[in-house]
């Protein structure tokens, strides 16, 4: 029901007499207040503060005074201890025939927080009779705290203000001084072909259908839209700008249909879909987002949002977010950024669970990162138009527990490899300028070991990962034959291979550091009674065929360098009576099995080293077969299963009374930690989308508490764990 400006005169009149009839009252305080009446001298607003006074104190709290105007308190205190607080008896009174709510309170001071106890904000302002409407006068009683950690025994005194934000709870929209039940009895309002703000009053559900020649600027403020059942939550015919708060549906429709003819701007705001289609379908009209804005979905099935028949996109800034698909579907036309001769590489901001951008038409690319699991952009041909001058640079990025590949706009050189009489997956690169060039290609010749890469076929300059290009350059493979080339060595004496060197360390548990000198493809095996130390230095260690890097038998040092392994079978396993230590570097696992397969050795991983595994077949870290793991630093990340599968014995961090709630970190797509028998937790946090822990956990510290919450990671909600 519409409600016109009526209201608005009736309250000028009822504040008005309230305050001439408070002239004769001899209750009137040396403040102005009145007794045994709902106003005071201070009439203004449609709901203000009437009273405040002292109520409880602890641990010393004083209040030297306290004074209130309509809509804020200020008081001058002092709060002598940490624990210190006072509480304020409030009372609020409601001077429309609207029920009101409290939505904030903030204080001035940064130093001091508040508790509310009779109230929750948001709720409705009513007496003890639960009269909500004209007159009702609410108790609240707000407590003066300190912020944690925020005491300071030098600065006790404080003088603060905690202003209230007062709104009306029983309508939905307004616009101008006209209120409204619902958001489409105030769309129905507008007046063809006049723009027309209509502001938001608090969360609704609705199902929105704007027609053609409406003009309307939404204020939602920070409320929250939603569908209505299953039905389509706004379908576009008009003009629309959407700057703030959220438009959010779990429905089997998109979010918002903009049909032909139809304008959508979003400036800022959320919008995200949570249910079967993505967020935007633009079948026809024109779409264009930026600001600060947020679009999102997380549906296997449809991209976020979708652009064809005839429909018109621009991004110039904000982001479009799919946890599971595509970013952008294009068929139509589509303009990423704004073309003005500079590149801005962080905003917009394209993020596909698959690619980022799918499109089948041409589109221009001027602005923004574009990133996507499996590629930021499907068909870079499609590109036909982006800054003059700037290249697409490629990358990739941890976000959560998945590997994103990215694309981005850039001053670059062209870094262009040559096999030199052997053969390179990556025939050439982007670089942007002032770079490092990054990890380089391997490349393959049967009998001859590579060498580096070079700026002339037999001889120049040797360029890697750190060096920095000023001109497009070609590179060249160097190589030598496998009979002369040196990859490890003992002390001084050098070896071919690094099994070479581990077949000399004595079989005595005699400790023995092998040093790797080049980056190698090589399968290891350490044997029962040897002792190593495997110093990798800076370099990288891979797998040849589908064998483990290194089976370790015996007693093995990691604590640098990099090991990968991309076949079906995990990157080290260590085997019955062995023992390993991992202190340090990384170990990745991106074939189908496990970065570590504890199979009933005893496993130490302390430090800061990074394990990681992309499979969904296997844990980062399994462990087995009456093993041990003692995992006291670093990082264990699953991007696509359990971080770490525990069916013998575990302990994450170590029972000395002191708890670190950081480290280790162990995050796991599916399950953090995924127990069946003896697990410890000491220190640590873990998380998984579908558990943190999922089984029993035998031992904490000792009275210690465990803390259970959630966080959102590239889209997905984490359950975490740890102990304090």
């Amino acid at each position: 029901m519409r409600k016109n400006r009526l209201y608005v005169s009736i309250l000028i009149i009822i504040v008005f007499t309230v305050y001439f009839l408070s002239i004769g009252f001899s209750a009137i305080s040396v403040s102005g207040r009145i007794e045994n009446i709902m106003a005071s001298v201070k009439p203004q607003g449609l709901v203000r503060i009437t009273n405040v006074l002292t109520s409880d104190t602890t641990n010393s709290g004083i209040s030297n005074s306290e004074d209130y105007n309509k809509n804020n308190i200020n008081a001058n205190i002092v709060l002598p201890n940490a624990s210190s607080t006072i509480t304020y008896k409030v009372n609020v009174t409601v001077y429309l025939e609207s029920i009101m709510k409290i939505s904030n309170i903030t204080l001035s001071d940064p130093s001091l927080d508040y508790e509310l106890s009779g109230y929750t904000l948001g709720n409705a302002l009513c007496n003890s009779n639960n009269d909500c409407n004209l007159g009702a006068t609410d108790e609240i009683y707000l407590t003066i705290k300190y912020k944690e950690g925020m005491y300071d025994s030098s600065n006790t005194e404080h003088s603060f203000v905690a202003d209230f934000k007062f709104e009306i709870l029983d309508y939905v929209a307004r616009i101008g001084t006209d209120f409204y039940e619902s958001l489409q009895e105030a769309i129905d309002d507008v007046p063809d072909n006049t723009k027309t703000t209509i502001v938001m009053l608090k969360n609704t559900s609705e199902s929105l259908t704007i027609l053609k020649n409406k003009n309307i600027l939404f204020d939602f403020q920070n409320y929250t839209l939603s569908n209505f059942g299953e039905n389509k939550l706004i379908d576009n015919y008009g003009t629309i700008e959407i700057t703030n708060g959220i438009i959010t549906s779990s429905a089997t429709y998109a979010v918002m249909d903009n049909n032909p003819g139809g304008k959508v701007t979003i400036s800022g705001g959320s919008l995200v879909a949570t249910g079967s289609r993505g967020a935007i379908y633009n079948t026809g009209g024109t779409l264009e987002i930026s600001g600060n804005a947020i679009i999102s979905s997380n549906t296997s099935e449809r991209a976020t949002i979708q652009n064809l028949n005839n429909g018109i996109l621009r991004i110039y800034s904000g982001s479009v977010i799919s946890t599971r698909k595509n970013a952008i579907d294009n068929k139509s036309t589509f303009v990423l950024g704004t073309k003005d001769g500079t590149v801005s590489s962080e905003s917009p901001l394209l993020q596909g669970g698959t690619s980022g951008i799918v499109s089948t038409t041409n589109f221009s690319f001027y602005d923004g990162i574009v990133k996507g699991i499996e590629n930021p952009i499907s068909d870079l041909t499609k590109i036909t138009d982006k800054e003059t001058g700037y290249g697409i640079l490629y990358g990739t990025e941890p976000i959560g527990s998945s590997i994103y590949n990215t694309a981005r706009l850039a001053l670059v050189y062209t870094i262009t490899f040559d096999g030199n009489g052997g053969t390179v997956t990556e025939a050439s690169r982007n670089i942007a300028r002032g770079q490092k060039l990054g990890l380089l290609p391997i490349p393959n010749r049967t009998d001859y070991y590579f060498e580096g890469w070079y700026d002339d076929p037999d001889g120049g300059n040797k360029y890697d990962k750190d060096t920095v290009v000023s001109s497009d350059t070609n590179l060249y493979a160097h190589w030598t034959s496998l009979a002369d080339a040196k990859i490890a060595k003992i002390g001084d004496v050098y070896y071919s291979t690094i099994q070479d060197a581990l077949n000399d360390v004595p079989k005595n548990n005699t400790e023995t550091t092998v040093v790797i000198i080049r980056d190698t493809v090589e399968n290891l095996t350490i044997e029962k009674n040897q002792n190593v130390v495997l110093d990798l230095q800076d370099y990288t260690l891979r797998n040849n065929g589908v064998s483990n890097v290194i089976k370790n038998n015996g007693r093995l040092r990691i604590s640098n360098g990099t090991i990968i392994c991309n076949t079906t079978q995990g990157a080290i396993n260590n085997n019955k009576g062995a023992v390993l230590y991992v202190t340090g570097g990384s170990i990745y696992a991106t074939g189908t099995r496990q970065a570590i397969y504890n199979d009933g050795g005893t496993l130490y991983i302390s430090g800061n080293p990074y394990l990681s595994s992309t499979t969904n077949q296997r844990a980062t870290v399994q462990n087995l077969n009456n093993g041990t793991v003692t995992i006291t630093g670093g990082t264990i990340v699953s991007a696509n299963f359990n971080a770490i599968e525990n069916t013998a014995t575990m302990n994450i961090g170590k029972k000395d009374g002191i708890i670190d709630a950081s480290s280790p970190l162990i995050i796991g797509r599916n399950y953090g930690i995924n127990n069946t028998k003896t697990l410890n937790i000491y220190d640590g946090i873990i998380k998984g989308v579908s558990a943190s822990v999922n089984g029993k956990i035998s031992d904490t510290e000792t009275g210690s508490t465990r803390v259970d919450s959630t966080e959102t990671i590239d889209g997905n909600v984490y359950n975490t764990t740890y102990f304090n």
